[in-house]
């Protein structure tokens, strides 16, 4: 999540890892309610991770972005860094 993703976008992708993380989870079969997403993304924001985007969109798109905070990006570069 370098760039900025939707909400549906962050839900699929957070499917996605849950799917990664369990070899006895068939691709595709993971689904996320709404509360427990809610409660992920509150998470991801109280701990300075993600903030709402606020990068200008077409009116008609009317769905809520979000991007990592500076704090967000050092943590990610962080955790994906590969260590000698």
């Amino acid at each position: 999540m370098f760039d900025e993703a939707s909400e549906s976008e962050l839900r699929r992708q957070l499917a996605r890892k849950v799917e990664a993380s369990d070899s006895n989870v068939r691709e595709n079969t993971v689904r996320i309610n709404e509360e427990d997403f809610q409660t992920v993304k509150v998470q991801l924001f109280a701990l300075g991770l993600i903030r709402k985007s606020v990068k200008r969109r077409a009116v008609s798109d009317t769905q809520t972005y979000w991007t990592l905070t500076p704090y967000g990006e050092r943590h990610a570069t962080v955790l994906k860094a590969i260590r000698a």
